[in-house]
């Protein structure tokens, strides 16, 4: 059959042109050009919009000659830029014309990149994290909507793309700091994403024009004929078989397109639910990462308002003490005193609870069987559940142990217990079950703070009224409670949080509103057996005659020690830093029996004036003090093996005995643990 050679007919304001070409493939590019310059004016009318509000946002912020010249220097290339896509419309098209035109639109494009790209590096607002945030979305949405304009040409697209969103990429990197590191990820992922959804709009687009220049062709074939046939009917008669044999064909190609397209339909709708699938995977990674992230941050505040506290605290407890004893009984002013003690009491309560939500506290971590612990415990549970309560109590045998805190974990039930009596007010039943469990993939998913491996997990449900989604996001933040005011301090489950989390070990919980509400504990496995804790013995205290070196920066702590140190016949030599220590210990020409030292002070460290002062003084012994929490301590290096230590805030009884105890050592006691000299000046 006689083939015609195929012709594009092409239609633009109300002309039609016929031009005649080489190939597809310059057919194909010269659809392309027309459609970048028919569809680009809504992108030029999209750019002035969007630089003017870009300019008025950034006004508070951005120095205004710089923002005139860069808006200036934006709407005068788009208008140049409308007067060529204007032009356009009234030359001549042929195959040269096009190249050039082709050529011109990409230089345009690429400037207007640039352009838009500039604003990333003289726009960007130091120190405004919203004008910062609100750059990078502009910037992404004109990306985002130039690949619906320039998908015809992927040059164009990543011409334009690129010199946008490069430039304020690297000025997020250039920041330093997490959160413009992740930004700056973010959008070096939406410029990826950005050139990987054009390239796809484009592959479609192209073979779009090329299943449409083919059914052109075919069209015109069609239409050739049929006049041929008209005019030679008489002579074609005989063509009608070859005709059906072409129709047939044609039908056979129509049903391959179809099976085609369903087919490809299939796979893209397969790909869009894979695609959805990993969005929903990541979109849950990301919020727990970024409650993760939350949480620690709220800890180090806690850990640092902590800190403060119990310098503070240790003066007011000591004070009101050293009042107490010198007021008499019958004194009407010792009740108030009094309360002032007790106030300070409960704030050294409140700072514990905050260091251990902080996972800032200073631990005694022992091999624990949860079995026995939880056994100890129920006699207690009972009074503290009342009756209308129901306690069951699940113990596995062969339970693995665990090592954390014997104090702190009962803490943890304690609190949980409390938690679930709360939301029991008529009456329920509290189930607590210890099992052994091997964590997979499977149980892994979703949680990042654990890996795969052996755990012991403390399961604790009630029978409650259960909460909804929204409680459940915040149960873990300090002060967040449900409960009336006056009624609760909000700190209770943040302190499991920060218990669990510093024994190496993580909390889910579980609820629905009107459902029964579920905490599991996990805490790793160790291959020890368990340790029993021997009970204290205590005895009263003699008075002392020794040389005491007294080094603390804080006025109202040194004047608060000294004072009570020489009511217990102790000579105290006074020093306000460490450099007025060296001082006053190369001048003292007697004996210094012990060095009482802050451990964190400007300039040199405890730990640094007790290696200085030991060559020349070797009997003399240490205490350090603080009020920083375990790493602080941790990186200067006193919390060793053997190390006297008394953290603050401390009573009045515990300065004495820790340093009775330092003066006259026993190997017996030795083994007193920080966190029992924590708890005995919190409590005493």
């Amino acid at each position: 059959m006689e083939r015609f050679r195929p012709a594009l007919l092409s239609q633009n304001v109300g002309t039609t042109e016929v031009f005649e070409v080489a190939s597809k493939a310059d057919q194909v590019h010269e659809e392309q050009v027309k459609l970048l310059y028919l569809h680009s004016k809504s992108g030029l009318v999209a750019t002035v919009i969007n630089g003017v509000i870009l300019t008025l946002s950034l006004w508070p912020v951005i120095s205004h000659s710089l923002l005139l010249a860069w808006l200036a220097c934006t709407e005068l290339l788009a208008l140049l830029r409308w007067l060529v896509l204007d032009r356009y419309t009234y030359l001549t098209r042929d195959a040269k014309s096009t190249n050039r035109r082709w050529k011109g639109f990409l230089i345009g494009t690429i400037l207007s990149g640039l352009c838009w790209g500039s604003a990333g590096v003289f726009l960007f607002a130091e120190g405004s994290l919203p004008h910062q945030t609100f750059l990078a979305f502009v910037l992404g949405g004109m990306t985002a909507g130039a690949i619906t304009i320039y998908a015809p040409k992927m040059e164009v697209l990543a011409g334009f793309v690129v010199p946008t969103l490069v430039p304020i990429t690297i000025r997020f990197f250039a920041e330093g700091s997490e959160i413009h590191q992740a930004m700056g990820i973010m959008t070096l992922f939406c410029l990826m994403m950005m050139l990987i959804i054009g390239q796809r709009v484009h592959a479609t687009l192209v073979k779009s024009l090329r299943l449409q220049l083919e059914n052109s062709d075919l069209v015109c074939y069609l239409t050739n004929e049929t006049q041929r046939m008209e005019k030679l009917n008489e002579k074609l008669q005989w063509e009608v078989g070859e005709r059906q044999r072409v129709h047939e064909a044609l039908r056979r190609a129509h049903d391959d397109l179809e099976s085609e397209v369903q087919r490809r339909t299939a796979e893209l709708s397969q790909a869009n639910r894979e695609l959805t699938k990993q969005i929903y995977h990541r979109e849950q990674l990301e919020t727990q990462l970024l409650h993760a992230q939350k949480m620690e941050a709220i800890g180090r505040l806690a850990g640092g308002v902590a800190h403060d506290f119990n310098n503070l605290l240790t003066a007011i407890l000591g004070y009101s003490q050293l009042a107490l004893v010198r007021l008499a009984a019958t004194d009407p002013g010792r009740q108030e005193v009094e309360e002032i003690e007790r106030a300070g009491q409960r704030a050294a309560s409140l700072t514990s609870q905050l260091l251990a939500f902080s996972r800032k506290q200073i631990l005694q971590a022992v091999v624990l069987d949860l079995n026995e612990l939880v056994g100890k415990m129920q006699g207690m549970l009972y009074r503290l559940l009342g009756e209308d309560i129901h306690l069951v109590t699940i113990l596995r045998p062969g339970l693995w142990p665990v090592r954390a805190d014997r104090g702190q974990i009962e803490q943890v039930i304690m609190n949980l217990a409390v938690n679930a009596r709360d939301a029991m007010p008529h009456g329920g039943t509290l189930t607590i079950e210890m099992a052994n469990i091997e964590l997979g993939e499977d149980e892994m998913r979703g949680h990042v703070d654990l890996i795969l491996g052996h755990y012991v997990m403390l399961r604790v449900s009630d029978t409650g009224c259960g909460m909804d989604a929204e409680t459940m996001a915040h149960i873990f933040e300090p002060f967040f409670t449900t409960k009336e005011r006056g009624k609760g301090t909000g700190l209770g489950l943040s302190m499991v949080y920060g218990i669990v989390k510093q024994s190496n070990g993580d909390i889910w919980a579980s609820s629905e509103p009107g459902h029964s509400t579920t905490f599991k504990v996990y805490l790793p496995r160790v291959n020890e057996s368990g340790e029993e804790l021997e009970p204290e013995e205590k005895a009263e205290i003699p008075a002392g005659c020794e040389t005491i070196l007294l080094v603390e920066d804080e006025e109202a702590i040194r004047k608060l020690t000294c004072e009570v140190l020489r009511m217990n016949g102790y000579t105290v030599l006074e020093a306000i830093d460490a450099e007025d220590a060296r001082s006053i210990a190369s001048n003292y020409p007697g004996e210094i029996h012990l060095l009482l030292t802050d451990v964190v002070m400007p300039r040199m460290s405890g730990k640094v004036l007790a290696d200085f002062l030991s060559p020349t003084r070797p009997t003399m012994r240490v205490i350090y003090m603080s009020g920083y929490t375990d790493d602080a301590i941790l990186h200067h290096g006193v919390l060793n093996p053997g190390t006297s230590f008394l953290q603050k805030p401390f009573t009045l009884s515990v300065l004495i005995r820790k340093v009775y105890e330092a003066l006259r050592p026993q190997p017996e006691t030795n083994r007193v643990s920080f966190a029992r000299e924590r708890d005995r000046g919190h409590h005493a």
